[in-house]
């Protein structure tokens, strides 16, 4: 994290921001909760080719009994592991899609249920 914005330049980068100096603070999930009560998390994305991974994270307690579930980000609209994804675009240069990732309410635990975002290589 060059720019001490709290953000790795990794993640960062994957959340479409413009380098590793980029304030990535505004490309952090925005979360909400459906009419159904699911957790949904919306932000960007670029795609890359490689090995670097987005994923979607969720737990019902912070991980204390209920593992994180690590879910891949696609690169497509569809269903992956139980989280429904919505991706559009791209837009920009580089290409940036937007996703909406909507985690069922049934992965709740007492009716808590936490997502996050993580990179990997």
């Amino acid at each position: 994290d060059e720019n001490g914005d709290g953000i790795s330049n990794g993640l960062a980068f994957l959340l479409g921001a413009a380098g590793p100096n980029a304030d990535a603070t505004s490309l952090l999930p925005v979360p909400t909760e459906n009419g159904s009560g699911d957790l949904v998390l919306s932000f960007n994305m670029r795609v890359v080719a490689g090995t670097a991974t987005l994923n979607v994270e969720h737990s019902g307690d912070l991980g204390l009994t209920d593992t994180w579930a690590v879910v891949p980000v696609p690169s497509v609209t569809g269903l992956v592991s139980g989280v429904d994804f919505v991706v559009t675009g791209p837009s920009g240069s580089p290409s940036v899609y937007g996703v909406t990732a909507t985690i069922d309410s049934g992965e709740a635990i007492d009716g808590d249920l936490f997502g996050r975002l993580s990179a990997t290589e």
